[in-house]
């Protein structure tokens, strides 16, 4: 198990920061659709890693994760709250084609 660092409790602490910002600012659907993005992504990664050997699954792999991120994208995107969500969801989106 990790050491428990200041340093890494700080970044734990700016983190779910980070999370209840948004729910407070978006509401906590948008952090449901948020976080499923997360673990949408990161199955993905380990899935494209694990067929890594295998180019055209891997690829057929990262379209289809590309695709259900638009998906999630395009689900935030309520006009209410289109000129708060599009710069969080961009950025969002952005970290998220970082991990692939």
């Amino acid at each position: 198990m990790q050491r428990l660092t200041s340093t890494y409790i700080t970044a734990w602490a700016f983190r779910a920061f980070a999370w209840l910002a948004v729910a407070w600012l978006l509401g906590w659907t948008v952090v449901a659709l948020l976080a499923g993005a997360a673990i949408a992504t990161q199955v993905a990664a380990l899935v494209v890693y694990a067929l890594r050997a295998r180019a055209r699954a891997a690829k057929a792999v990262l379209a289809l994760a590309v695709m259900t991120e638009l998906v999630f994208f395009a689900a935030a995107l309520w006009p209410t709250r289109a000129g708060l969500v599009v710069p969080v969801g961009v950025g969002v989106f952005v970290c998220h084609a970082v991990s692939y």
